[in-house]
């Protein structure tokens, strides 16, 4: 009878051991997960508007005009193995961002160069949402900000309405003619082209050798 009892007790720790491994092998999954979350969205020390403009002009994240594509990896500091998508004229950085300040969540950046020689005449901050009303609101902080931070500069007609118009876009324009252009793609666009509830800034360097893929 005791080593029944024994037995049903060592039957009972063993299970209670297995329960207790099986929900620390979970925590440590799921933290792992978070922390590669974490690390994967980088929250900007800077603000949104101050990746764009450099106090004269419009200048994207920093990066003098016309550099080659291996300055701007250095500046940058963008690795081969990053996950880039190279192509002849585009460099596409899956890389997540973070502007608190407009609750933007930047899931891509595109950095356009000219035929050769190769130089940067644009970069490009891509973000889709999932849900409808955070992309209205996101909408709409974004283009508050930048209409605060740039409003002495030339701007488009100002008929920018994303709820009656799904596909719409500003345009402001430096003295030097660099650009930035804000554009936002609703429930009515080309899917297989562009993702509904999608914001793209687009900041362009001034001409004449300014050629946009």
């Amino acid at each position: 009878m005791k080593t029944r009892i024994y037995s049903m007790k060592d039957t009972k720790n063993k299970r209670k051991f297995l329960l207790i491994a099986g929900i620390v092998i979970i925590s440590v999954i799921v933290a792992s997960i978070v922390i590669n979350e974490v690390n994967n969205k980088q929250v900007s020390a800077e603000k949104l508007v101050d990746t764009l403009y450099n106090g004269e002009t419009f200048e994207f994240r920093g990066i003098d005009w016309f550099v080659s594509k291996e300055e701007m990896l250095n500046h940058e500091n963008i690795k081969q193995n990053d996950g880039l998508e190279v192509r002849p004229n585009v460099i596409k950085h899956p890389q997540k961002i973070t502007f608190k300040e407009v609750e933007l969540n930047v899931e891509t950046i595109l950095y356009n160069f000219t035929d050769e020689p190769n130089m940067l005449v644009s970069g490009e901050y891509w973000a889709t949402f999932e849900d409808k009303d955070k992309y209205l609101a996101t909408v709409e902080k974004v283009k508050s900000a930048l209409d605060s931070e740039f409003k002495s500069f030339t701007r488009s007609e100002d008929d920018f309405n994303p709820l009656q118009y799904p596909s719409d876009s500003i345009i402001w324009r430096a003295e030097d003619e660099s650009r930035l252009t804000f554009s936002v793609f609703g429930d009515n666009v080309d899917t297989e082209r562009i993702e509904p509830y999608t914001i793209n800034i687009h900041v362009s360097a001034p001409p004449p050798a300014r050629d946009i893929p």
